[in-house]
């Protein structure tokens, strides 16, 4: 194990940010007496990496049941690259942030921050000290707040009591859904087809190879029709000329647009956003989920979120490739 990816050192790594956060960004002098201290506010800015959609939502969610576990109130706070609320809405919770919340004194709040760090032991064993919490986090530790605290707390349920989609991508879900049932496929080349821009994977520079990565993917859905009969199947990618070859197969149908990575591409037009959105949507209105992986794909976890949702299942298909 690499010691960049070990608990220890993450875990070092992370108390030394929010001690340079807590030093040198909160205000040391003042107080806001209004702001609630039991409040823990889910944030997503420009400071930190904070992965794709799912990741977020990822952290949202465990943050949430944290709250419920402790009696907190909850919040979010996400305005990088974009509101959260331009394209959801509040379900049966209002995680809304008010004005005058969001205390930046020290002496009101401080910062706990958790991005990567999958034992759940930043947040389950956080001690409240009278303050309220902001927290950065990107993993899913809703068994471990379960284990911790004694609930029974189901990711899904927590989705459905937080998120709906807001009008803009409700009206897109609507135009876009099938009036039969659905399966889908996902396929995350990341940058092997030389189509996707993102630094987490070079381009196959062969053509044959490439071309054997495309023909294998393509046999995928075929086999995935051959277990649905008469189902349409959803294909989702990030590779614009894989989904063209899919979208030659009858029967298959995805959703047009850019297509961008939340991290990096952070100048993109708001339907860019709205698209994942709306893919995420639509993966989880599926009957069932087929996250496919081929050689050096990877296996993204924006199926298993959706799947998730609604309590579908998910299926791995995996091939070797040379």
């Amino acid at each position: 194990m690499k010691i960049r990816k070990s608990t220890p050192y993450l875990e070092a790594t992370h108390k030394l940010k929010e001690a340079i956060q807590n030093t040198f960004v909160y205000k040391q002098k003042g107080s806001c007496p209004a702001s609630p201290r039991k409040m823990i506010i889910a944030c997503t800015d420009r400071r930190f990496y904070a992965g794709g959609m799912c990741d977020r939502f990822k952290g949202m969610v465990s943050a949430y049941a944290w709250a419920k576990a402790n009696g907190y109130e909850f919040r979010i706070s996400h305005s990088f690259p974009y509101e959260l609320h331009d394209f959801i809405d509040c379900a049966s919770y209002d995680w809304t942030l008010k004005q005058g919340e969001m205390s930046p004194y020290a002496a009101d709040a401080r910062m706990l921050y958790a991005r990567g760090e999958g034992t759940g032991r930043r947040l389950t064993g956080y001690r409240p000290d009278g303050r309220q919490i902001h927290y950065f986090g990107n993993m899913d530790v809703v068994e471990k707040i379960n284990a911790t605290f004694g609930t029974e707390y189901d990711w899904g349920t927590l989705f459905r009591e937080l998120f709906k989609p807001g009008k803009a991508l409700q009206e897109e879900i609507g135009r876009f859904t099938p009036d039969t049932p659905y399966v889908s496929a996902s396929f995350r080349f990341q940058h092997l087809l030389g189509d996707f821009d993102e630094k987490l994977a070079k381009k196959i520079k062969d053509a044959e190879q490439r071309d054997r990565y495309i023909r294998c993917c393509l046999d995928a859905i075929q086999e995935i029709k051959a277990l649905n009969p008469g189902k349409m199947v959803l294909v989702a990618s990030d590779s614009g000329t894989f989904v063209d070859e899919a979208l030659k197969i009858d029967g298959v149908f995805a959703v047009p647009g850019q297509r961008v990575h939340i991290q990096f591409d952070t100048n993109a037009k708001s339907s860019a956003y709205l698209k994942t959105f709306l893919d995420f949507y639509l993966l989880a209105g599926a009957e069932k989920l087929y996250r496919v992986c081929a050689g050096k794909m990877y296996g993204t976890q924006f199926p298993l979120c959706a799947s998730r949702i609604n309590n579908r299942e998910l299926v791995d298909l995996r091939y070797e490739l040379d």
